[in-house]
């Protein structure tokens, strides 16, 4: 078991070891469990502030309907 763990482990190491995301990459490297969780944290809202401004803008968005009239010429 302790194996399978070592894996998990490894595999998320490098994935923080080469990603360009610079939250996550902190969180696996830091060294701390206070700055670990410091940074999850700093991430997760970073997350919840995206989220919630991609909603107002969508909400925005839809908010302004369009209205096309289309005028047909026969030309025969």
């Amino acid at each position: 078991m302790a194996e399978v763990d070592r894996g998990k482990y490894k595999i998320i190491e490098k994935f923080g070891d080469s990603t360009t995301l610079h939250g996550p990459s902190h969180v696996i490297k830091a060294r701390s469990l206070k700055i670990r969780l410091l940074w999850s944290v700093i991430c997760l809202f970073s997350i919840g502030m995206a989220i919630f401004m991609l909603k107002g803008l969508i909400e925005k968005y839809m908010s302004h309907p369009v209205a096309v009239r289309i005028h047909e010429v026969c030309t025969i």
